[in-house]
């Protein structure tokens, strides 16, 4: 099918069902079909921006740059939303449906000045496509003061003759400002502009000639679209005035940080002894000074160093991209036939680094003979070998049945990199139950937090809505479509296809057609080329193929 871009099928003897599957055959990007199914078209899409979709088929190229285009000619930016993103829908059933994000509230940098925090919230749709959006103005942000000025009107006020015997000595003051302290207005210019880089929080832009305006506007944008204009309490139901949202956010933290450390061993028997009594040694050393040194003087000045960037994946010589590729290589056989079909398990841990158990990790490391707890942020791998061992245990068990893999193969029954791990499994309900009772054995024992409402499970199209319905009783996961995100590559079945890589051209043109762009100086522009827009798709090209 070289070369072919458009297929029309009139009458196709085979099933709707199988459709999908003779898409990929043929290597197009998308396939339609009509009500009755009579009639099918395949065809090929170009390399899109990414737009806030959701369907097969695919908008033009130029939709999403020209209203890019418009809000940088209008120095205007997206004010944000709450609820769904989708505000626009066609209203069809089944794979014809497509959802979008059309209507949107922008507004430019003088209304962002506002002392009210500006809320857009979608309402019902029905019975139109489009959701009518409700904008409200609450003076919720901080109501800062306004500077003091002098009213001109105000004939010989006792103000106006203060400031007349300022301006006369101003002279004076000026000779001795100069001779004593230099130029101060400089001075002033330079930590005006620091304070608002920091404020900003823009790394990129550090040298060259006054930046101020676009670290201001930078931050007024910021300040817009990070307000909380409403939040889900703990019993579901939304909140919206400032007393709600500041109980709900103090009750969830209260909750997700007041887990006492529970002295369970149910898991411990797992872990070997590992380290000998020179490692341990080596473990109790206290660091050189220049080992202070390096690490202090290599942190960022303006922010605190986190764990992610102190620790590549907590393994020496572990590469992001072997993970990936592995993962991939994995899922291009979730389709293999197995009875329950097979099934891949999106984990994700709630504030993965702060919840591990002191007790548990002191019992850890006198598993492993390490005699004294160290001070390293490497200490969450401690928790996670427990997890991976629980995990690899379950080969072992009766009634576990893997993810199908080719003959000769290792069975692999999870990844992970850091805090993100996929487990791969059958979709039996005996496979599953083992793999949530091990979750739920080490939550106990390590005080780890699995967010059900985050993870979700991965499963060929095909499968029979029974079985999804099993798959999502058992985990309490939602079902995610593919492509997916993972360690920042998109995780796709099937052939690699140019929608899958949007968001790198939409991330750049973002960079680009921004209003905040025209405030920045020519030197600015070409640093921004340079170290910002160049480093975008590299991480992406060092794993993933485009195609053309």
């Amino acid at each position: 099918m070289h070369g072919i871009k458009f297929v029309a099928v009139c009458e196709p003897k085979a099933g709707i069902s199988q459709i999908e599957s003779i898409r990929l055959r043929l290597s197009f990007d998308t396939v339609e079909a009509n009500t009755s199914g009579n009639i099918w078209v395949f065809h090929s899409s170009p390399f899109l921006c990414s737009m806030e979709k959701r369907g097969e088929r695919a908008s033009g190229n130029n939709e999403g740059r020209e209203l890019l285009f418009f809000m940088k000619e209008a120095a205007v930016f997206d004010a944000g939303f709450t609820g769904s993103k989708f505000k626009w829908c066609n209203n069809r059933r089944g794979q014809a449906r497509i959802w979008k994000r059309l209507d949107r509230l922008l507004i430019n940098g003088e209304c962002s000045t506002l002392t009210s925090s500006i809320t857009v919230t979608p309402l019902a749709r029905h019975p139109s496509d489009h959701a009518p959006l409700k904008i409200s103005f609450v003076s919720r942000l901080d109501a800062k003061p306004c500077p003091f000025r002098f009213l001109n009107d105000v004939a010989r006020s006792p103000l106006q003759i203060l400031c007349t015997k300022l301006v006369a000595t101003r002279g004076a003051i000026r000779e001795w400002n100069k001779n004593s302290f230099g130029n101060v207005f400089e001075a002033v210019c330079m930590a005006e502009e620091e304070f608002w880089s920091q404020k900003a929080r823009v790394k990129w832009l550090r040298y060259g000639d006054s930046n101020s305006k676009y670290f201001h506007a930078t931050v007024q944008q910021r300040r817009v679209q990070g307000a909380i204009h409403r939040v889900r309490n703990m019993n579901g139901d939304w909140v919206e005035n400032d007393e709600g949202i500041a109980n709900a956010a103090i009750s969830y933290f209260s909750n997700l940080f007041s887990k006492l450390d529970s002295a369970d061993s149910g898991m411990l028997h797992l872990i070997p002894s590992l380290i000998t009594r020179e490692d341990n040694m080596a473990l109790e050393e206290y660091p050189s000074m220049e080992e202070v040194k390096r690490a202090v003087f290599g942190m960022d000045g303006t922010a605190q160093r986190t764990q992610m960037g102190l620790l590549t994946g907590f393994i020496k010589g572990r590469s992001i991209t072997e993970n990936f590729l592995l993962v991939q290589e994995i899922i291009m056989g979730i389709r293999k036939k197995a009875r329950g079909g097979n099934v891949a398990l999106k984990l994700d841990m709630s504030k993965a680094y702060d919840r591990v158990g002191r007790i548990f990790l002191v019992n850890v490391l006198l598993e492993v003979c390490v005699k004294e707890t160290p001070l390293s942020p490497a200490l969450f791998i401690i928790g996670a070998e427990v997890l991976s061992r629980g995990l690899n245990s379950l080969v072992t068990q009766l009634g576990f049945w893997g993810f199908k893999i080719p003959r000769g193969c290792a069975q692999v029954t999870y990844l992970a990199f850091v805090d993100d791990v996929i487990i791969f499994a059958n979709g039996s309900s005996e496979a599953l139950k083992l793999i949530m009772h091990m979750l739920a054995i080490y939550q106990r024992a390590s005080g780890q937090l699995i967010n059900t409402q985050k993870c979700g499970y991965l499963m060929y199209f095909s499968m029979p809505p029974a079985r999804r319905r099993v798959v999502e009783c058992l985990t309490g996961f939602s079902r995610q479509h593919f492509p997916v995100r993972y360690l920042g590559f998109p995780l796709y079945f099937g052939r690699s296809k140019s929608t899958h890589y949007e968001e790198v051209c939409q991330a750049i043109l973002g960079r680009v057609l921004s209003w905040k762009s025209k405030f920045l100086s020519p030197g600015g522009r070409i640093v921004l080329i340079k170290h910002v827009l160049s480093p975008i798709p590299i991480h992406l090209l060092s794993a993933a193929v485009m195609p053309m």
